[in-house]
């Protein structure tokens, strides 16, 4: 399982600001984006189980024990994950097949 701290793709329902930001953050963070998509690709070719997990931003206030998820990274979530979602998440689907293969994002 990977863990990336920042996502790759803007959700299909995301506002006119939103897709703003985006098309400016990926300007600004086009290589840490370009090293984060190469290291999906050699996921996908690596013959391996693996799962990519996208936390949006990480704090560390209490976890809520009821993380939003979206497989596929398609939904918009919300804007933070407190650090203890994101680790009881990984932990409880680290062998699940389900997802392997799959980009999940998640946020709290």
């Amino acid at each position: 399982m990977a863990i990336s701290s920042a996502g790759l793709a803007t959700p299909p329902d995301a506002g006119p600001g939103a897709r703003a930001v985006s098309r400016i953050l990926r300007w600004v963070l086009r290589h840490p984006y370009a090293d984060m998509a190469r290291m999906e690709k050699l996921l996908a070719h690596s013959g391996l189980a693996w799962t990519a997990v996208r936390p949006s931003g990480l704090t560390d206030r209490p976890g809520t024990g009821r993380p939003r998820v979206s497989v596929g990274s398609a939904e918009r979530l919300g804007p933070r994950t407190a650090r203890a979602d994101l680790a009881a998440y990984v932990v409880d689907r680290l062998a699940d097949p389900r997802i392997f293969g799959r980009v999940v994002a998640i946020s709290s």
